[in-house]
């Protein structure tokens, strides 16, 4: 609840589904204004699809014993910002926002910042991005596979579109 603004149901209830989540309205009543019900109107049109940007995520364990989140193995991957590396957070984001608000998903961003060195050779081979998205385009391509109408995805680089929601193709040979 510490960090709990960056809800994506914070922001996307009132439009997707026409209701703030309870837990958030409680949380937050003292800074709140007053929310009408014209208000709700006006935030809750019929939409066609949903964008959303996903760019990492963290595990979280619950059990008898302990909830919380996991700590990264040493050693993990992270961008250069510092963000974990985690494409199964793409895959789950997809899956989760798509039954949530039942709507067809571009992922409007994902991708990674990095430290672009020049090798001797005087290019830039950016295996760290390379791995990057081929790892996170695999989680797009999963969700697909299953069935997840996903239609777009955007690095901040490129866009791809998917016709949809079956893929003739693999979305990894559209690199090649």
């Amino acid at each position: 609840m510490d960090n709990w603004t960056w809800n994506v149901a914070w922001f996307s209830d009132p439009v997707f589904l026409g209701e703030y989540p309870k837990e958030g309205l409680e949380k937050f009543a003292p800074y709140l204004p007053e929310i009408t019900k014209e208000d709700m109107e006006l935030i809750h049109q019929p939409l066609d699809f949903m964008g959303q940007n996903i760019y990492n995520g963290y595990m979280i364990r619950c059990g008898k014993m302990e909830t919380g989140i996991c700590r990264p193995r040493p050693g993990a991957a992270k961008t250069g910002t510092g963000w974990p590396v985690t494409p199964e957070a793409l895959y789950y984001g997809i899956r989760f926002l798509t039954e949530r608000y039942h709507l067809p998903l571009y992922i409007t961003e994902n991708g990674m910042s990095d430290l672009d060195n020049i090798s001797a050779d005087g290019q830039v081979h950016d295996s760290e991005r390379i791995t990057f998205l081929d790892a996170y385009l695999g989680a797009v391509q999963r969700a697909v596979n299953e069935g997840v109408p996903v239609i777009g995805y955007s690095s901040g680089h490129f866009w791809i579109t998917l016709s949809g929601q079956k893929v003739t193709k693999s979305v990894l040979d559209l690199f090649m």
